[in-house]
């Protein structure tokens, strides 16, 4: 039954009064029969809101009315004041948020419609009403339309400041919970009435104060156990049971479990199969040669591209076909090349891959934002002898040759990995000032394969290897942020004396861990096969699951993976760490022997990094220790088999007995994980960045060098899969460079709500 007596309320931002019959004669296609019925979620979690009520005055005896009509605007009261500033941006809130609802009017100097012992004043007269007219639909309220409203302002009773709400022969109360109109002719079946509180009118509650009043886009955050959403609808995490976690992004929900110590062996995981992408060859050194730049128009039209020149874009692709200026050798079946990325716009990656094949579920480059970064992969030639390049993001790209792989050239002398420089304990490489390198190359070797980190100082830049002797080349191997810490794989022929030289164009610390030569009396041959991820620690179905922990050992037998090659000896494979708990390494090392005192890969906190390594196998496995908690994913690119010439064996090392392991800095920018891939740091590339290089550094970043030495171990790694292990404790005392970054840790406190009492009927319907 609708009330059809004039509503008459006088709005002080309004000229006279309006007739709420007027104002509800708009249609709507679907009508709900029947009082307000809140949603089964909507009362529980109105049942946690408390709000305290304010009754209006009585009329007398400081005030009168002169009409018997409780909806004339006709009493005079010293409590009777205009619409509150709370009361009229919420208003305007709702207005703006339905776009359904019509203006009722809030200010109006009357009597409270319910009939009482003590005529009180109408919560209108006080300046904490609104009512906000509904479609009505063949005489009856469009509930449809309604609830939607009433039930938000319930939900979000304490967040704003609201009261009471009355709507369609029904009402709530912020102290007494739902219940019934007691009386058909008080209905309000075309408006809803809003109470405020006084907080909520005045402008006090967290709704107003946070700036959501004005706003329709809010910084989602948690507000105690309020979720506040970027539309700025809130809701209580409370009303579940559940905490607000802060994120990102912020939500209600329980806390993830507690994390298990270390990565878990998970049983019965299947192995991904591999498969040959070519057939076995030797390797061919070439270069450094530099075969496209996408900053320059020459450089972008040495690609076959999907999409328009310049950077690559997302959804397209990158074909380089012409080899004429590298001049590959005969049958040449695939190519060592270094890719860098550099001007993107968002975390991601970029993969490298052979031309007319499906772009494979691994990654070649990780990036972030703003910043410039490389890594070393060697490619099975495709379709037309081509190499196809996509980036997650758009990036542009430039990328240096190395090698090809073909029938002829030298095989791979597997060799430690060993530490052959460690400029910490010496000298840092002076600017533009090449660095000679002793690698300790057995008779015969004409290359060197080597993991080399860069440790940046106050200016970042990039580092270049090549034989000591012969020009400096115009290509780099690694580009490093101020202060960052970063590795990748080299390889190089040497000069005379197999000396390997180092350039960089700023004073850097570098490290020199080498895990192998290239000779033409090696029996060992390569096979390239399709890209595949055999490890996602982020995965259940993974054969290891969770972070590893600090210090843990993990084995991964290469032999037993389907497909792969017979007599193993040598994989190679790209490493990356995505959410690690702090700077730290890892280190790939045959199975069978002690951890060693070098590193594959150097990481920040948190952010995802990548690094190739080839690796000697143990008994067919590859282990990989971690100094610090990451979850670790390694894709697998090829192998070298065959039987060696001669026993495995590391080279004497400069430095025996002080060995280190580079210690990565802080935490950088957080690209956060991506389910299949993630971004990484790397240096910031200026406008004055010539275009032989990958660029200059620009970007800023706080890091820390930490170094431990091999003979202070004072504490055994954690062994999983079978590893008889060994590894680095604390260095010696003043070589830290700096400070590493703190963790802050917030928690949590659920609120507790007192129980509403439900009602069933309202004396104040309004």
């Amino acid at each position: 039954m609708i009330d059809r007596r004039p509503l008459l309320l006088c709005s002080a931002l309004m000229a006279g009064c309006v007739v709420d019959a007027e104002l509800g004669s708009q249609s709507s296609d679907i009508a709900v029969a029947g009082p307000w019925q809140p949603s089964a979620s909507t009362r529980a979690i109105a049942a946690t809101q408390h709000v305290t009520v304010v009754e209006p005055p009585a009329v007398s005896p400081l005030g009168r009315c002169t009409s018997t009509n409780a909806f004339a605007c006709s009493c005079t009261h010293p409590a009777c004041t205009p619409a509150h500033p709370g009361t009229r941006d919420l208003n305007t809130f709702l207005l703006r948020r339905y776009a359904f609802l019509r203006p009722g009017g809030t200010y109006c100097c009357r009597q409270n419609s319910a009939t009482t012992r003590v005529p009180t004043l109408s919560v209108h007269a006080t300046g904490r009403a609104i009512d906000l007219m509904v479609p009505m639909v063949g005489g009856d309220a469009d509930n449809t339309l309604g609830d939607q409203a009433a039930n938000w302002l319930v939900e979000n009773a304490e967040y704003i400041g609201i009261q009471r709400v009355v709507w369609d022969r029904a009402f709530w109360n912020g102290e007494r919970g739902f219940g019934l109109l007691g009386s058909a002719s008080l209905s309000h079946t075309n408006h809803i009435h809003v109470e405020l509180s006084v907080a909520g009118a005045a402008r006090q509650t967290p709704f107003f104060t946070s700036g959501a009043s004005m706003s329709t886009t809010c910084t989602a955050r948690c507000d105690g156990a309020r979720l506040i959403r970027t539309d700025c609808t809130s809701v209580d995490c409370a009303s579940t049971g559940a905490p607000c976690l802060a994120g990102p992004p912020p939500r209600c929900g329980s806390p993830p479990p507690a994390e298990p110590a270390e990565a878990r062996l998970v049983p019965g995981a299947a192995l991904p199969a591999v498969a040959a992408a070519a057939a076995p060859g030797r390797f061919t050194f070439m270069g450094p040669h530099r075969l496209f730049d996408t900053r320059t128009p020459e450089g972008s039209a040495r690609l076959l591209r999907s999409g328009a020149a310049g950077p690559l874009t997302p959804g397209s692709s990158a074909t380089f076909r012409d080899w004429s200026s590298l001049g590959l050798p005969t049958g040449a079946t695939g190519v060592w090349l270094n890719v860098a990325t550099l001007g993107v716009d968002a975390p991601g990656y970029a993969t490298a891959f052979s031309a007319g094949q499906p772009r494979p579920p691994t990654s070649t480059v990780n990036y972030v934002a703003g910043a410039a970064n490389a890594n070393a992969t060697p490619v099975a030639l495709g379709a037309s002898a081509g190499v196809t390049f996509e980036a997650l993001n758009s990036a542009h790209m430039i990328t240096d040759a190395y090698g090809a792989f073909s029938p002829s050239g030298a095989g791979l002398v597997p060799s430690g990995p060993t530490r052959v420089l460690d400029t910490r304990s010496d000298v840092a490489l002076a600017s533009n000032t090449p660095r000679a390198i002793d690698v300790r190359a057995p008779a015969g070797a004409l290359g060197v394969v080597a993991s080399v980190t860069a440790i940046a100082g106050p200016a970042g830049g990039f580092v270049t290897a090549f034989p000591c002797g012969a020009p400096t080349p115009p290509t780099s191997n690694i580009n490093v942020s101020p202060g960052a810490v970063v590795t990748n794989t080299v390889v190089s022929t040497l000069g005379p004396g197999g000396q390997l030289c180092l350039l960089s164009n700023v004073e850097t610390h570098a490290v020199v861990d080498v895990t192998g030569f290239f000779a033409p009396s090696s029996g060992l041959t390569y096979t390239a096969l399709s890209p595949q991820r055999l490890l996602d620690t982020r995965q259940p179905t993974s054969l290891f699951t969770g972070r590893l922990g600090a210090r843990q050992v993990i084995e991964l037998p290469m032999q037993r993976v389907p497909g792969m090659p017979a007599s193993a000896v040598a994989v190679v494979a790209n490493l990356t760490a995505v959410s690690a708990s702090g700077p730290g390494f890892v280190t790939a090392f045959p199975c069978g022997t002690p951890v060693p005192g070098t590193s594959s890969l150097t990481f920040p906190a948190e952010t995802a990094v990548g690094s190739l390594t080839v690796s000697t196998l143990g008994s067919g496995s590859l282990c990989v220790f971690s100094n610090v908690r990451t979850h670790l994913i390694v894709d697998v690119l090829g192998v070298w088999t065959g039987a060696p010439t001669a026993p495995v064996a590391p080279p004497d090392s400069p430095d025996d007995g002080d060995d280190v392991a580079p210690d990565a800095g802080a935490a950088l920018a957080d690209a956060g994980p991506p389910p299949t891939d993630a971004g990484a740091p790397s240096v910031d590339v200026g406008v004055g960045v010539t275009v032989t290089d990958a660029g200059d550094a620009a970007a800023t970043a706080d890091a820390s060098v930490d170094v431990a030495s091999e003979d202070a171990a004072t504490q055994d790694p954690v062994l999983t899969g079978g590893c008889g292990c060994r590894a680095g404790g604390a260095g010696p005392p003043g070589v830290s460079l700096s400070l590493g970054a703190m963790l802050a840790i917030a928690s949590l406190a659920r609120r507790r709500r007192p129980t509403a009492e439900i009602s069933r009927r309202s004396s104040h319907p309004g």
